[in-house]
């Protein structure tokens, strides 16, 4: 007996642990750009610079909102 669902429809529609909506993979991408933007200012200033603490401050915060919503990255 073949198991494969040949139309999608007849398919299950929950999602799976690794499907990923848009909303969250944006989400993911904008992290992940801040962080490329953090540590450059990194690298120009020096570490208790106003630019570099508002960028790990803002860092922290959407990663912290991030994870309390979805829990991991």
């Amino acid at each position: 007996m073949n198991n494969k669902v040949d139309d999608p429809s007849q398919a299950p529609s929950q999602k799976t642990e690794r499907d990923i909506d848009k909303k969250q993979l944006n989400e993911i991408k904008d992290i992940i750009n801040h962080i490329e933007k953090t540590f450059s200012q990194m690298k120009i200033f020096s570490s208790d610079h106003e630019n570099v603490e508002s960028f790990i401050d803002l860092l922290h915060d959407r990663l912290s909102k991030y994870l309390e919503k979805y829990w991991k990255l």
